[in-house]
């Protein structure tokens, strides 16, 4: 019953979803920040293993405590992508609403669209 129940919400979920596309642009050096911190997040999650390993080579009991280097990395990423996402809602008047943008953005949107800060 669980496993038929999980596979018909999982249907109708997404039968009852729509899809939306967004562009945003993002300045050059926001990127590369967000990249260059992703990239240093996956090598801490490969390198926690990797020194677990060697270590346990080596004869010493560090191995259990190095593999804490992987999980500093899951939170590296984690933290890069909850600081650099952006959300979106539907309103309950069928609006898009952009949420956890740069107040840059949004400000050059107001300005845009004419709307005073608020």
């Amino acid at each position: 019953m669980i496993l038929f129940g999980w596979f018909a919400w999982l249907f109708a979920s997404s039968m009852a979803s729509r899809r939306y596309v967004l562009v945003l642009r993002w300045r050059l050096e926001l990127a590369r920040q967000y990249r260059s911190w992703r990239r240093a997040g996956w090598v801490l999650v490969a390198a926690g293993p990797v020194l677990a390993v060697a270590a346990s080579a080596w004869g010493t009991f560090a191995g259990a405590f190095l593999l804490c280097v992987s999980v500093i990395g899951v939170m590296v990423i984690v933290g890069n992508e909850w600081r650099n996402s952006v959300g979106v809602r539907l309103s309950p008047d069928a609006h898009l609403v952009l949420t956890r943008v740069h107040p840059d953005f949004a400000q050059a949107c107001r300005e845009r669209l004419g709307l005073r800060a608020g």
